[in-house]
């Protein structure tokens, strides 16, 4: 027989068992509510011992915890199911606005990530079909919690579990199930609680499925029972390494509103969905982001120069919580940069919202694909000296580039040629006249 201590903060200096145990009780028959008086002031700890024999915990609940850790509708949600209906789950969980976000990540297609598990404060998840890989599934799922996220899974996980490391933390395994028999909420072990604040009612509906007969893991807390004394809900603190936090919701998620036989909304299923949602939800772990490169070639313009941005050679860089800027160290090059002077290589630095930073190096190939323009002079005719054949012509070319001379600047070369006369074929545009021909 194991003892399980509860810690609970009072604001009264001398108190009594009878003072705070209020009808304790347990599924599993109750053995011992150890007597005595506890004594306490304000932040100081007392202790009530619970003890029964199969080492369940029922009543356990820290009036000192704060009911939940975050401002109002600034969770982000994942619901992980296998089943089609998860829409309906989503909507009624944005619908209490009690979140920010609730997305839906389909079992049966793939699975999920931990990178991507971690963009969320907390998971729900409920199973209701085949899996694209069960184990795979289970062991991403178990190192979220293991890093501290927020896990409350429902009906039919009990049975139709995830498999791989998360079987170290199923709170509920190994069990049947049973529907057909409408069953509503019975006694409520502990009022007040987080997990149970406001939940007045709930009604499965006409089926109330549910898992029966399975195996709670030791240390858990039976919050709340059905009308049949079966565990509706059951909550465990300081799961794995994290010491995260844990809630078995025992119904089927989707309610009347795909199926006649769920359960009925007009009770407070959302609200029992949405308070252990938010008691389990941790802060978001944002890991370093990646950075990835790629090398790119350019061209340089007009000028002499190309400029490019970081994006230019981002090749898909990731961050679980989002990328906030990219910056590289060298952004401008020139025809300096071309042929023994390049390649160059460039830094990518990723930075996101957390300050977090990873960097990568591509290489820049600059390329000059722009001609040379050689501008001529206009046709020249001239007259030669008498008796001579010929004459020398001087004349100018003028020649631009954009990688030429004075980085692109107009070069000007004067030229002599001794011009046969009518050698106008073996000298383009000069004519030259002999003067006897007049």
């Amino acid at each position: 027989m194991k003892k399980i201590t509860i810690l609970i903060l009072f604001l009264f200096p001398l108190l009594s068992i009878a003072q705070i145990e209020a009808g304790s009780i347990d599924y599993n028959n109750l053995e011992n509510v150890t007597s005595g008086t506890i004594s306490g002031v304000i932040n100081t700890s007392s202790e009530i011992t619970i003890e029964n024999a199969n080492n369940f915990v029922t009543g356990a609940y820290t009036p000192s915890e704060p009911p939940f850790n975050f401002m109002p509708a600034t969770l982000k949600v994942l619901i992980l199911s296998n089943d089609w209906s998860a829409s309906d789950v989503q909507v009624k969980l944005l619908g209490s606005g009690r979140f920010l976000s609730v997305d839906i990540f389909y079992l049966n297609n793939g699975n999920p990530t931990l990178a991507f598990l971690n963009t969320y404060n907390a998971v729900f998840f409920y199973t209701n079909g085949v899996f694209y890989d069960q184990i795979a599934s289970g062991n991403e799922l178990a190192q979220y919690l293991e890093g501290g996220g927020g896990v409350v899974d429902a009906t039919f996980t009990g049975n139709i579990p995830l498999l791989g490391a998360w079987t170290n933390y199923s709170l509920y395994s190994n069990s049947s199930q049973n529907s057909h028999s409408t069953r509503t909420l019975g006694t409520v072990n502990t009022p007040g609680s987080p997990v149970m604040m406001n939940v007045n009612s709930f009604n499965g509906g006409i089926a109330s499925y549910y898992n029966n007969a399975g195996i709670i893991s030791p240390g858990s807390v039976i919050e709340a029972n059905y009308d049949n004394g079966q565990p509706l809900v059951i909550t465990k603190i300081n799961v794995g390494p994290a010491n995260a936090k844990r809630v078995f919701l025992n119904f089927f998620p989707p309610s009347i509103d795909v199926n006649p036989e769920f359960w009925v909304p007009s009770t407070d299923g959302v609200t029992l969905m949405a308070n252990a949602l938010e008691w389990v939800a941790a802060p978001i772990i944002d890991l370093p982001p990646t950075a990835i490169c790629q090398d790119i070639i350019v061209q340089l313009n007009a000028a002499g120069t190309v400029t490019i941005v970081a994006t230019d050679i981002d090749n898909g860089s990731t961050d679980n919580i989002g990328i906030a800027s990219y910056s590289i160290d060298i952004d401008t090059f020139t025809c300096a940069d071309v042929g023994v002077g390049g390649p160059v290589t460039v830094t990518l630095t990723v930075t996101d919202a957390a300050g977090n930073s990873d960097t990568c190096t591509a290489t820049i190939t600059v390329e000059d694909n722009i001609d040379p323009v050689i501008t001529c002079p206009a046709d020249i005719t001239v007259n030669n000296d008498t008796g001579v054949c010929g004459a020398v012509v001087t004349y100018a070319v003028t020649a631009t580039d954009n990688c030429g001379a004075g980085g692109g600047s107009c070069t000007t070369e004067d030229f002599e040629a001794y011009v046969p006369v009518g050698s106008a074929e073996a000298f383009p545009g000069i004519l030259m006249l002999d003067e006897l021909q007049y």
